[in-house]
């Protein structure tokens, strides 16, 4: 697996700098292929106090870390992160999945040909979807079960590799869509001490 980390950082550096006044255009749109992460948290009474802000928190520090872009305009009930690199966006998701687990929030992962818009608004840069496809990954968080993570067929297919090489502290399945296409899911598990095989047969391997 090759990492290129240009495309992926030209990405965040345009979206910082789409509301400078010199050079650049005050509102531009592109068509781009990206992967987009969906973040669905339930709200529960048995949630730790101030899960709401350290979730938000959590979310902002691993977009960055791993060159993705928030989209603050994105419909409400989650949060839409979007990425260049598929790897990156499965990995921000497993990261999160293992570091909020007593939230156990839904996620879903989609990649697709999208319309990127960027514009400034009282000083700050904004970067939002436009289209049908922001709600692309909010679809395939709702097919998820509480915990999981749920990648489809055509992220799994740029991914796959890298989410069995990097599916720690969870199980991962793979089953068959509806068009017979191959998608995945991770579920956080407890801790254990050594890799595993799960007791429940064809589900996969409990690392």
């Amino acid at each position: 697996m090759t990492t290129e980390t240009q495309p992926r950082e030209s990405m965040a550096d345009e979206a910082a700098c789409a509301g400078a006044p010199a050079g650049t255009q005050p509102f531009s749109m592109e068509r781009r292929t990206l992967t987009l992460l969906f973040v669905e948290h339930t709200r529960s009474r048995s949630d730790p106090q101030g899960a709401s802000e350290a979730l938000e928190m959590q979310l902002e520090w691993l977009a960055a870390r791993h060159h993705g872009i928030r989209d603050r305009l994105a419909q409400s009930g989650g949060a839409l992160v979007f990425f260049d690199d598929a790897v990156d966006c499965v990995r921000m998701a497993m990261a999160l999945q293992h570091g909020a687990a007593p939230l156990r929030l839904r996620m879903g992962i989609t990649t697709a040909s999208c319309q990127l818009a960027r514009f400034s608004r009282g000083g700050e840069a904004f970067a939002t979807l436009l289209g049908a496809e922001s709600g692309l990954a909010a679809q395939v968080a709702a097919g998820a079960s509480s915990g999981s993570i749920l990648i489809s067929p055509s992220t799994y297919a740029l991914v796959r590799d890298a989410v069995h090489e990097d599916s720690h502290h969870g199980l991962l399945a793979e089953e068959l869509d509806t068009q017979h296409q191959p998608l995945a899911s991770i579920t956080a598990t407890p801790e254990r001490g050594a890799c595993g095989l799960s007791t429940f047969a064809g589900l996969g391997t409990l690392y």
